[in-house]
């Protein structure tokens, strides 16, 4: 029965003891810049070894070390794997940002337009955001646009992890592009 396969508790201790150590000094001697967050990084590249490893075991094969689940996995996560799969449709998935779609500024400012209102503030509000966000210093630009293309329902741990700022300085650039927007509109 492979579908009820579970690992006993000794295989878990042992790839935390014997595996792990090395998987991750290999995420961290080969991460590189165009790899993005190396947490992230690290995070995938132990989770696919990981995989693997329950694979391996499921298969009755103990043909396996460290250093070739670790390579393997790094192998896997530079292809755009992730246990956690993005469609290959969405255009905000790692997937869609890796072959180079980008959602425009001006599509997704319309998440944020009421189609109740009235047409003139529309278009004002059509035009005066794009102009408003050329006015700003280039790292509140960039806020902003990693703000605006995140959604309504983005969490701020995810923008800021994007932006490479904490979450505090997201917060703290969030009043001040509120504060901006008000002396821009006044």
């Amino acid at each position: 029965m492979r579908n009820n396969f579970t690992p006993t508790p000794e295989q878990r201790q042992h790839f935390v003891d014997k595996l792990l150590p090395t998987i991750r000094k290999i995420a961290r001697r080969r991460w590189r810049p165009s790899d993005g967050d190396p947490r992230d990084f690290e995070a995938n590249v132990v989770a696919l070894a990981w995989k693997g490893y329950f694979a391996c075991l499921r298969n009755g094969n103990d043909r396996y070390t460290a250093h070739t689940l670790g390579e393997y996995a790094l192998k896997q996560v530079r292809s755009g794997r992730t246990v956690h799969q993005d469609s290959d449709r969405s255009v905000q998935g790692a997937k869609g940002r890796k072959r180079g779609l980008r959602v425009s500024l001006r599509g997704a400012l319309e998440q944020y337009v009421d189609p109740r209102q009235d047409p003139s503030e529309i278009v004002a509000y059509r035009l005066d955001v794009p102009a408003w966000i050329k006015s700003l210093s280039r790292p509140l630009r960039r806020t902003a646009r990693a703000i605006i293309r995140a959604g309504r329902d983005a969490r701020g741990l995810d923008i800021a992890r994007g932006l490479g700022i904490s979450p505090g300085r997201l917060s703290q650039r969030r009043r001040e592009l509120l504060e901006s927007w008000k002396r821009y509109t006044a």
